[in-house]
C-alpha cells in the first residue's frame, strides 16, 4: 500500500489548479442558500405595483349556493414542488451563469458559456486520473502524478481555475457543497440538463490521489489550510461512498485521513459549516473503528 502520511516542503512558486475543489464536491444542499436567492440578471426582482386606475371586473359565472359549499369548489389548485434533481440542477446552473456575467470569464468567450467549458475540463480529469496504486514503485510516478493537473490541463484553464478560487472564494463551501450533491443525485436525475458528470468511479480516483499518494498530498501541503481540508473531507466522504458500494479496488484505508482531518479541523476557525463537518467525521470514525479496529489495521481490498 502506497504511504499516505510523509509530508513536503512547502513550495512556493506552485499554484495548483483545484479543479477538483469543484469536482468532488464536489458538497449537502445546507449553505447552498445563496443560489436561490440569486437570478440569472444580477439584479433583485421587480415587483409590479398596483395601477392607479382600478381595472374593469371580469364577469365571473354565476355559482349556486350549494357550489360554495362544495368541497371541491374549496380547494386550492395543487402546485407541484420541486424534486431536489430540479433544485439542485437550477442552482448548479445558477452557478454557471453567475460566472458567465464576471468580467475576466466574459471576456474569454467560451464557446456554449463557462457550464460547457468547465464540464469538459472535468470530463478530461476524469478521463486521465492520476496513478493511485503503486506509485512509489517508480520515480516517474511520483513525478507525473505531482504534475498530473499541469500535465491534464491547459496552461491557461490552471490559471483560470486559480483566479476563480481567488474571486468565489466566499462561496467555495457552498460551491462544493453542491457539486458533492449532485454527484450523489445525478444517477436519479435522468431528465437534467446538467452537463457536469460526476462518477462515483472517477472521483474515487481523485479521492485517493489525494488521500493515499505523495504526489496528491505535495498538492495539499502546499495548500491554503481551508482549501486543504475541504478537499481532504469530500475525497473521505467519496471514499466511504466507495466502502458503501464495493468500489475500494486499491483497499484504500481512510482510517489515518479521518483521524488527521479531525485533529486539523478542530482548531481551524474558518470553516463556516466546520460543526457538521465534525459532525460526520466523528460518525465516520465511529462506523470504521467498529469495522476495523485501529487505524494502523488495514482494510481489506474492496470493503
Amino acid at each position: 500500500m502506497n504511504q499516505p502520511n510523509k509530508r513536503f516542503k512547502k513550495e512556493n512558486n506552485s499554484s495548483l489548479p483545484i479543479v477538483i475543489g469543484v469536482i468532488v464536491a464536489m458538497l449537502t444542499l445546507a449553505g447552498t442558500g445563496w443560489f436561490f436567492f440569486y437570478t440569472p440578471s444580477g439584479k433583485p426582482p421587480v415587483s409590479v405595483e398596483t395601477p392607479l386606475v382600478e381595472p374593469i371586473p371580469t364577469p365571473q359565472p354565476k355559482v349556486e349556493e350549494s357550489e360554495k359549499s362544495s368541497p371541491v369548489a374549496q380547494q386550492a389548485p395543487i402546485v407541484k414542488e420541486k424534486s431536489e434533481c430540479e433544485l439542485t440542477s437550477e442552482e448548479i446552473r445558477n452557478f454557471f451563469s453567475h460566472l458567465d456575467q464576471q468580467e475576466y470569464i466574459a471576456s474569454l468567450k467560451f464557446k456554449g458559456g463557462s457550464h460547457t467549458h468547465f464540464s469538459r475540463l472535468i470530463d478530461k480529469l476524469i478521463a486521465n486520473p492520476p496513478v493511485i496504486f503503486q506509485e512509489t514503485e517508480s520515480l516517474f510516478s511520483i513525478l507525473n502524478n505531482t504534475a498530473h493537473f499541469y500535465r491534464t490541463l491547459r496552461k491557461d484553464d490552471v490559471f483560470l481555475i486559480k483566479e476563480i478560487l481567488q474571486k468565489e472564494g466566499e462561496s467555495l463551501e457552498s460551491v462544493m457543497a453542491l457539486f458533492y450533491r449532485w454527484s450523489e443525485l445525478a444517477p436519479q436525475c435522468e431528465n437534467s440538463n446538467i452537463q457536469v458528470h460526476l462518477p462515483l468511479a472517477g472521483l474515487y480516483e481523485y479521492a485517493g490521489f489525494f488521500i493515499n499518494t505523495l504526489g496528491g498530498q505535495s498538492y495539499l501541503f502546499r495548500r491554503e489550510s481551508r482549501v486543504r481540508m475541504l478537499i481532504k473531507y469530500y475525497s473521505i466522504l467519496i471514499l466511504d461512498r466507495a466502502n458503501e458500494n464495493a468500489i475500494n479496488r486499491f483497499g484504500i484505508d481512510i482510517r489515518p485521513a479521518i483521524d488527521s482531518l479531525l485533529s486539523e479541523m478542530q482548531g481551524t476557525t474558518n470553516l463556516s459549516a466546520k460543526d457538521d463537518y465534525l459532525a460526520k467525521l466523528i460518525l465516520l470514525q465511529d462506523k470504521y473503528g467498529q469495522q476495523y479496529g485501529a487505524a494502523n489495521v488495514e482494510i481489506p481490498e474492496g470493503k
